[in-house]
């Protein structure tokens, strides 16, 4: 089965789908991606559970607050996430 799906041309319907459809995957990239927010990752977190955050790529003003949040909530045993670049992130 595949569990890597890389796109620079996708937005929130793509997002989406995978919801609704590839809940499985383990490796996303986004990188390049203009219209995919903070609010669509952290969407992505909630459900994708085998979906660590260094393995969702995507541009780092993406990574917000939202993210980490969905993170927290859905994904408690994950002990380290490289946030470099990501300046939407608040206190």
């Amino acid at each position: 089965m595949i569990s890597i799906i890389e796109t620079d041309a996708k937005g929130i319907a793509f997002v989406t789908s995978i919801i609704a459809n590839r809940k499985d995957l383990t490796q996303l990239s986004f990188t390049g991606c203009k219209a995919i927010s903070d609010n669509a990752l952290g969407r992505l977190m909630g459900t994708c559970q085998k979906l660590h955050p260094d393995k969702l790529l995507a541009d780092a003003k993406a990574k917000g607050d939202n993210f980490l949040t969905a993170i927290a909530q859905h994904q408690p045993g994950i002990e380290h996430i490289d946030l470099t670049g990501c300046n939407t992130v608040t206190d």
